[in-house]
């Protein structure tokens, strides 16, 4: 019985590191971006850029925070694709912009 609960609190202490890890790198990721975003020069490389790292931050939010890696494929796949369509969409509106 000891070993079990031995075995759980090493998970729990190895899934804790993990989701602070993750989270740690979704703020530098939202510092990143807040920087490229307020910088006047960004331009379209900025704007993909920062679109990347939301695509990124989405996908792991919804693995790790909703915990959504270990459910049916089609479940991760409409989560993963409403990020990219919005970014796409988004993307679409800043090139129309600057093109017009």
């Amino acid at each position: 019985m000891a070993d079990l609960s031995d075995r759980n609190t090493e998970q729990s202490v190895i899934s804790v590191k993990k989701v602070t890890w993750v989270w740690f790198f979704l703020v530098l990721a939202t510092l990143l971006a807040a920087v490229i975003g307020s910088a006047g020069h960004a331009g379209m490389l900025g704007a993909v850029v920062t679109l990347g790292l939301l695509i990124a931050k989405s996908q792991l939010v919804v693995d790790h925070f909703m915990e959504l890696r270990h459910v049916d494929w089609h479940w991760r796949l409409l989560l993963s694709a409403y990020s990219v369509v919005i970014g796409g969409l988004v993307l679409l509106a800043y090139w129309m912009s600057i093109s017009a």
